[in-house]
């Protein structure tokens, strides 16, 4: 007789059972069996079998549930292995097979040839899987798999970014049921980080006891590749690989399939009832740049490159990863990668994000606001140029409510960074002609001397002498078309931030105060849409007597009620405030009295009697 016991079991497991505890042999076979009906938690159960008669007397049998995660293959003989993987193509007669968006091939009049779910999809692929697992686990009728997620992704705006998948856009498939969750990738264009790997392991395996499959990243950049984990056995993890050459269920120390045990990315998907919250701030770029992202707090996620190092992740919820688009079907090394800056939850307030140049070139920027909860999605993009050691900033203004009245995002620009982004331009050969480099050059100077002496109207006039150029004839013509638009965009942030509507004082009213003096409540109008600032002196000053009575420097946009008050001691005193505004006219606002409203009634009766006189001669 054999005896059959449960040795080992995951901790809180419950459900689980043997049957039956012992057996005899079989007399043709010399076998003998039980059933072990696993537990309601993941992960390694051991069941033990003794025979004091046997050699050896104990044997212990491990067995590794996993969750039922459906598999998919992304290759063979798959219907969707075929199909057009984003809109990506590739030269025919590039052997490297490098990635170019199919409009930008067609345009260049090139045989191209497109890229196959088979050959790019395997993180597609992967968020299939786990999709399906919810949908399937929620009720959802929705059919999820590569095929259909691959259509999904492509007929919304923003489902692919430069070819990598959105993970969180992915997650909006499954709607009102998955929410999207990011971990600091173990590696970055510096290598691997040993410490935060040892940190993603432990995660792997908390994520997955708790009952979620997780993405992961296997092999690193140059080469990467992604897989599905459903399970944890022992020192390692049981995983889908979409690969359909290593298939399902297939471990992630097998050194014969060509794995290490290695995980150097997570991304994982969480059902509804664990998401505390649905918004997210995502940054990605394309270009040679590092991103820095600066909260309302101060606190930073991102690279400063110039302090070297692993990237920072001060701002809670946040990450900054590389992503790249594989090749896992020949094994060739990534697309090119691009930066993901997200931020789950993030706290309202206004931010900054530093772009920091690492090459010479175009860079593009997009900025996305969204909610996993409704599917709205915001998006803001910009483009530019730089180079090494150049910083370019953006502010960032985050609210929930997405009817905000102010942008999301602006540019900061200022004539430096004009001057700046047109002499590099114009070394980087986007600007053919030389005249038309000195005449926008000239411009540029006129409007800034304008501005420091205060005549903003005919410093707006200038700059739209340099739009013009940009728009019409010769700058249509030898301008680099990209840097033409974003030029002309640059200097129409740089208009919007220069004041050259009136600002009008306003005198409010007068009240008594307890101690029997009085106070003269003074108001304004800004007509403007920004800050303005008008020092006090001449141009901001009241009469008679002292020119400064407590009134502002700074005036806030819009019409601000009771901005500031003087104490007077008669009722009847009369003060005046002039303000030359940006429109540079100058208006006043003086205390209202009877005395001032008799005097006027008798100058205008004073006034009409005298052209009486005049018309009776």
């Amino acid at each position: 007789d054999i005896e059959f016991s449960i040795s080992s079991a995951p901790a809180n497991a419950k459900n689980y059972a043997l049957n039956p505890s012992s057996a005899a042999t079989n007399d043709i076979t010399g076998h003998a069996q039980t059933q072990f009906t696993l537990g309601d938690i993941q992960g390694a159960y051991e069941v033990t079998a003794t025979c004091t008669d046997c050699r050896p007397s104990t044997v212990t049998f491990t067995s590794c549930g996993t969750w039922d995660v459906p598999y998919y293959a992304q290759g063979s003989t798959s219907s969707w292995a075929g199909d057009h993987y984003d809109d990506l193509c590739y030269v025919s007669t590039d052997t490297s097979r490098r990635s170019y968006n199919c409009g930008v091939l067609s345009s260049q009049s090139i045989q191209k040839s497109s890229h196959t779910i088979a050959r790019k999809g395997c993180a597609m692929t992967c968020a299939a899987m786990v999709s399906s697992y919810y949908a399937k686990n929620f009720g959802n009728t929705l059919l999820i798999n590569p095929g259909e997620l691959n259509t999904y992704l492509k007929s919304i705006s923003d489902g692919y970014i430069g070819g990598g998948i959105h993970w969180a856009r992915a997650a909006l498939r499954v709607p009102n049921t998955l929410g999207f969750r990011n971990y600091q990738d173990a590696f970055d264009a510096n290598g691997i980080n040993t410490n935060q790997e040892t940190y993603l392991k432990k995660k792997l395996t908390e994520e997955i006891s708790a009952g979620r499959p997780v993405i992961v990243r296997v092999k690193a950049p140059p080469r990467s590749h992604w897989v599905t984990a459903i399970g944890v056995c022992e020192d390692t993890w049981i995983a889908h690989d979409p690969n359909h050459r290593k298939g399902p269920f297939i471990k992630l120390n097998d050194a014969q399939n060509g794995y290490d045990n290695s995980v150097y990315a997570l991304r994982v998907y969480d059902p509804d009832s664990l998401i505390t919250t649905y918004s997210y701030l995502h940054i990605y770029d394309a270009s040679p740049t590092e991103l820095v992202l600066i909260d309302p707090q101060g606190r930073r996620t991102g690279m400063p490159h110039k302090e070297g190092g692993w990237p920072l992740t001060e701002i809670p919820n946040s990450t900054y990863n590389l992503e790249s688009v594989p090749n896992i079907e020949e094994d060739d090394p990534d697309d090119d990668p691009f930066h993901s800056l997200y931020v789950l939850n993030p706290s309202t307030g206004a931010y900054t994000l530093q772009v920091l140049g690492t090459g010479t070139g175009k860079y593009g920027l997009t900025f996305e606001r969204g909610n996993f909860k409704n599917g709205h999605s915001v998006r803001h993009e910009f483009h530019g140029i730089m180079e090494p050691e150049k910083i370019a900033e953006y502010k960032v203004i985050y609210r929930t409510d997405s009817s905000q009245d102010v942008p999301l995002v602006e540019k900061t620009v200022t004539f430096q960074t004009l001057k700046d982004d047109l002499s590099l331009a114009n070394q980087m050969g986007m600007i053919k002609k030389q005249r038309i480099f000195e005449a926008l050059w000239k411009f540029l100077l006129h409007a800034e001397t304008f501005l420091e002496n205060g005549h903003n109207k005919a410093c707006n006039k200038t700059l739209n002498a340099a739009i013009f150029i940009l728009g019409h004839g010769p700058g249509r013509k030898f301008i680099d078309n990209d840097f033409r638009k974003m030029f002309s965009k640059d200097i129409r942030t740089l208009q919007g931030s220069i004041p050259t509507k009136a600002i009008k004082p306003i005198f409010e009213e007068i009240k008594k105060n307890d101690d029997g003096t009085y106070s003269a409540i003074f108001g304004y109008y800004n007509k403007n849409k920004t800050i303005v600032e008008i020092p006090i002196g001449h141009d901001n000053r009241f009469i008679p007597c002292e020119a400064n009575r407590g009134q502002p420097d700074v005036f806030k946009p819009g019409r601000i009620k009771e901005a500031f008050s003087i104490v007077i001691r008669k009722k009847h005193t009369r003060l005046k405030w002039l303000l030359k505004g940006p429109d540079g006219h100058t208006r006043a606002a003086t205390t209202y009295t009877k005395w001032k409203r008799h005097h006027k009634g008798q100058h205008h009766k004073h006034h009409h009697n005298k052209n009486h006189r005049r018309k009776n001669k």
